[in-house]
């Protein structure tokens, strides 16, 4: 819902935001699992919709699961063409 409500209120300013995560360097593993483990941790709910758009663009076939302590867990995938789009 964050994501939705960012996109809706401040378009210009996610979608520039959004470009660092969308660059050659992080379609790898290590990026994601960085990130994976910010957005696990992490409280700011802006930043926290950033690096969901990036996980749910690299990750399996972009699927959302939880685990029982509520961390995102789904494993990488790595795409020949970039996944940026809204």
């Amino acid at each position: 819902m964050n994501l939705f409500n960012f996109v809706k209120n401040y378009f210009l300013y996610f979608i520039d935001d959004t470009q660092f995560f969308f660059t050659p360097r992080t379609n790898k593993l290590d990026f994601y699992s960085i990130h994976c483990f910010i957005f696990n941790k992490i409280s700011n709910n802006y930043q926290k919709a950033l690096i969901f758009l990036y996980l749910n663009r690299y990750c399996y076939n972009g699927l959302c699961r939880y685990n029982l302590k509520g961390w995102f867990n789904i494993p990488f995938r790595s795409y020949r063409k970039q996944q940026h789009s809204l």
